[in-house]
């Protein structure tokens, strides 16, 4: 037995409109990416997380109202107009969030190569040394790419 139609087209409506909220944080997160605003990451962040999980959460009280049908399959037997228009919409801005969030994932990892680069530049190492390093007795690194490393004149 499925839930009234009212109950799904409000949390639909609940679905997108927090679906927008994802998006702006993402754009957020973008932008605070490309100007290295770190502070601003550690803040967007949780917000983006919480988001997230209130997805969802609406998601699943979006299949719960639909019982054993999928959600789509539940809206499209409905054949309400708007809520079409409406879950048409919903699923456009999640793939949007979905394509931001690429994005974004890809700023981050271009960052992290950048930092990585900048860091092998003040060691004065070269990628190949890094994997080669190996701990002392003493503890103390050194690379492990010769036999001859621990022998003094």
């Amino acid at each position: 037995m499925t839930a009234p139609l009212s109950q799904l087209q409000s949390q639909v409506q609940a679905l997108f409109e927090q679906s927008q909220l994802l998006h702006d944080y993402l754009l957020q997160e973008k932008q605070a990416l490309e100007q290295q605003d770190y502070t601003q990451l550690l803040e967007i962040a949780p917000r983006k997380q919480q988001q997230v999980e209130t997805l969802q959460q609406l998601e699943q009280n979006c299949k719960q109202l639909c019982g054993s049908q999928s959600i789509h399959s539940r809206i499209m037997q409905a054949a309400d107009p708007s809520l079409i228009q409406l879950w048409n919409n919903t699923q456009k801005l999640v793939k949007q969030c979905q394509q931001q969030n690429d994005v974004n994932g890809l700023l981050i990892q271009r960052s992290s190569q950048i930092n990585q680069a900048t860091l092998r530049i003040l060691t004065g190492k070269s990628p190949q040394q890094e994997h080669g390093q190996t701990y002392n007795a003493k503890g103390s690194q050194h690379s492990g790419n010769s036999i001859l490393n621990d022998i003094k004149a």
